[in-house]
């Protein structure tokens, strides 16, 4: 048996089968596959669109001063709610024109055992530190039994939005984010709160 031979179609040998496939289906999968990789470029860029961004970096100095609180301490839990009644928190400002469920963004509630304050005070020598779940929206991400140092408040601004503040009303939960200096503790971030002092 003679195979045809078309200017419209291209052979394709797969095993077992011959196929035909015409030159407006390669323009079409060569279509297609600059599109998916265009979305493919402008999905992974969105996350830089969307990542954290701080002003500027922080010294400790300057870290210390918009501290309402700075201390050492070791994490022993951290758990996640979307129930900001639970946290003895108030949500103030205008929420009448916002866009997306704020009471729906998810909060990290992290338990910490105090090991040194450098500034401020606590009613106990557990303190309770809320964040963002999500490094986009500025949240740390503790890792339990690990130490830090935390630079931390009882005021946040809510992500996406300098509308909405956020206060906690107790002298043990405060908020912390990445534009804060709050790290995994190191000797020399410590030496330099000790100059501060």
């Amino acid at each position: 048996m003679q195979e045809a031979s078309f200017s419209y179609f291209q052979q394709r040998q797969l095993p077992g089968c011959l196929l035909y496939t015409t030159d407006a289906g390669n323009k079409m999968k060569q279509s297609l596959l600059r599109i998916l990789l265009v979305s493919f470029l402008a999905y992974s860029n969105a996350g830089d669109a969307l990542a954290c961004k701080c002003q500027g970096t922080s010294t400790v100095h300057g870290s210390v001063r918009s501290a309402d609180i700075v201390f050492s301490g070791e994490v022993l839990s951290s758990t996640i709610t979307y129930n900001y009644d639970s946290l003895g928190v108030e949500i103030t400002g205008d929420t009448t024109d916002m866009k997306f469920q704020w009471r729906g963004i998810p909060t990290a509630v992290v338990i910490i055992k105090v090991d040194k304050i450098y500034k401020g005070k606590s009613s106990s020598d557990i303190i309770t530190i809320l964040t963002s779940t999500r490094g986009a929206s500025c949240g740390v991400l503790f890792n339990i039994g690990s130490i830090y140092i935390v630079y931390a408040t009882v005021t946040d601004e809510l992500p996406f939005t300098d509308k909405l503040k956020r206060r906690t009303f107790d002298c043990k939960t405060f908020w912390t984010h990445q534009c804060t200096r709050t790290q995994e503790w190191n000797k020399e971030e410590v030496v330099e709160l000790k100059k501060i002092r």
